[in-house]
């Protein structure tokens, strides 16, 4: 669940509070666990097997997204971590 989901959901909860709506949760909602549908998308598109509906479309969209921000995150830390190592090495040559 992202920042984002969280803060909408939170929201939504103030809105319906002042709605006078009450809602439960369920109890898979306080640890997020796939359904055996997401589950199977998931094992279909690590074996490189092709969609075969709309859901699974959706879903491999969704994991091909995450994997894209997980490698954009990393590929930024990585200049981050070579940026802040060429200044480390060249203080000691500016003292100099």
């Amino acid at each position: 669940m992202t920042v984002t989901d969280r803060v909408a959901g939170m929201l939504q909860g103030a809105a319906d509070a002042a709605q006078g709506t009450n809602h439960h949760t369920r109890a898979w909602s306080t640890e997020h666990q796939p359904d055996g549908r997401e589950a199977a998308a998931r094992e279909r598109w690590h074996a490189g097997q092709p969609a075969r509906n709309q859901y699974e479309r959706d879903a491999y969209a969704s994991i091909e997204n995450e994997v894209r921000a997980g490698m954009n995150r990393l590929e930024r830390q990585g200049k981050q971590a070579a940026q802040m190592e060429a200044a480390m090495t060249a203080e000691p040559e500016a003292g100099a």
